[in-house]
């Protein structure tokens, strides 16, 4: 396959319809596999790996900002998680750490 059409491929946009508790769902299982990778410095050697949790957090701070706010401040833990003034940065040892954004 052509690397244009790869990229095609992997970039195509679908809409998807996730309810408040979806979401808040993704949200949690995505928080307690980071977590423990973030406070425990677990290196991280795959560079695609690294990009893809970089990836998937970035998209879960975007996805929970369509959550209504009543339900969401039900899970405090879980806006604290994902707050917009920050980010996962990747230290020089391949170590995920939280930035400012």
């Amino acid at each position: 396959m052509h690397k244009v059409a790869e990229d095609e491929l992997r970039l195509k946009v679908h809409d998807v319809r996730l309810s408040n508790q979806e979401i808040v769902e993704f949200g949690y299982l995505v928080k307690e596999t980071l977590e423990p990778l973030i406070q425990n410095e677990v290196k991280i050697k795959a560079l695609e790996h690294l990009n893809c949790i970089r990836h998937c957090f970035q998209a879960l701070q975007e996805i929970l900002a369509v959550v209504d706010a009543n339900y969401l401040e039900m899970h405090s833990e879980l806006a604290e998680f994902y707050q917009n003034n920050r980010k996962l940065g990747v230290m020089p040892c391949d170590i995920l750490f939280w930035k400012r954004a």
